[in-house]
């Protein structure tokens, strides 16, 4: 059993030490051309490689732990009812230092940029999804914040299960995306979350 992984190649600054990361992982890897000015269409088109029954992705300039992807399938094996799989992820700097854990509106760096909190859930990296429920959702809302409302409407199929381990460093830098949503995607992104039936806790 395997994953189809898709890395949007939108930097090479850390693409090496990603691809080592991953290097023991039950994984299919698939490299995906940015799109510019629409993040949705390349995530589109990572999800359509492969056909492994789950699908997952890493940003190139993130780091898995090892063992996660092989933890989170052995979770999606025993669970199938549920839509996917998401573990606790570490923010990290430009260094690979510790800054906090999770993903939520009320910490640094998402309360210095007033991040919505119908955006942060808290179900982020890593996550791993049923490829069926994924293809259900296509085509993805929103061009440039896909994700969270991926996340929203795919629990319309099944919950997305927390798997409470460390299974991945997301490096916060100049350079995120978040760093650069416009209001006006914010809002868009916040309209289809709300429009969506309320996800499950699990």
């Amino acid at each position: 059993m395997r994953v189809d992984v898709h890395i949007i190649s939108w930097t090479n600054t850390w693409l090496d030490e990603c691809l080592r990361s991953l290097e023991n992982e039950p994984i299919k890897i698939h490299m995906v051309d940015a799109v510019i000015g629409d993040l949705a269409k390349a995530r589109e088109n990572g999800f359509s490689k492969g056909i492994e029954k789950y699908v997952a992705w890493v940003d190139p300039d993130d780091v898995v732990i090892p063992g996660t992807f092989a933890k989170c399938i052995e979770v999606l094996e025993e669970n199938e009812n549920c839509s996917g799989v998401y573990t606790t992820d570490e923010l990290i700097d430009t260094n690979g230092n510790h800054i906090s854990l999770g993903w939520a509106h009320d910490q640094k760096p998402f309360t210095d940029i007033g991040f919505p909190v119908e955006l942060t859930d808290g179900k982020h990296h890593l996550r791993v999804l049923k490829r069926e429920f994924v293809e259900k959702c296509m085509p993805l809302k929103s061009k440039m914040i896909p994700e969270p409302i991926l996340n929203a409407e795919i629990q319309n199929y099944g919950p997305l299960i927390h798997i409470p381990i460390i299974g991945y460093k997301w490096r916060i830098h100049g350079g995120n995306t978040f760093l650069k949503y416009t209001k006006e995607q914010l809002d868009e992104a916040i309209g289809y979350v709300r429009n969506l039936r309320p996800a499950p806790n699990v």
